[in-house]
């Protein structure tokens, strides 16, 4: 049987809630899982299998997003117009982090910091209806932003 273990390898409240305290914690990590709590009382994230390199592009199939609240878990759209894009590396632009083109999780610089600037929208990038992560808000502020890596061990 598999064993696996998570790491917690950032925390917005406890490293900063900027692009520089992310990359300097996650950069280059594999199997990374991570969790967005809302203002609006959701929890959203992400998962990426490949490592993640803040400032690169990259296509990864494993890639999935999801909603706690709403119970569900988004795929990447193998028809959709941006499928080969399911993370856009932002490290050199205002966001810490932004899954799919055209931004289904979009979390700025300073986010803990900020009302109402993260927003996640439709794109062509995962299988979602409009808005349906976040249940229909568009502009989100976040409480909390983690990032673990997931570890398999035997």
């Amino acid at each position: 049987m598999r064993k696996i273990q998570t790491n917690l390898i950032y925390s917005a409240t406890i490293d900063g809630d900027t692009i520089d305290a992310f990359n300097k914690k996650c950069d280059g990590k594999p199997n990374t899982l991570t969790i967005i709590k809302t203002g609006n009382d959701k929890i959203i994230g992400g998962f990426l299998k490949k490592p993640l390199y803040v400032k690169e592009n990259f296509y990864d199939p494993d890639c999935f997003l999801f909603s706690l609240k709403a119970e569900e878990k988004y795929e990447v759209d193998s028809n959709g117009e941006y499928k080969n894009l399911s993370f856009f590396g932002t490290g050199s632009s205002s966001a810490i982090i932004d899954f799919g083109a055209g931004s289904s999780i979009h979390i700025v610089n300073n986010c803990l910091n900020t009302e109402s600037n993260y927003y996640c929208g439709r794109n062509g990038t995962f299988k979602f209806p409009n808005h349906r992560i976040t249940n229909g808000d568009i502009h989100f502020r976040v409480i909390e932003f983690e990032v673990y890596q997931i570890v398999e061990f035997n």
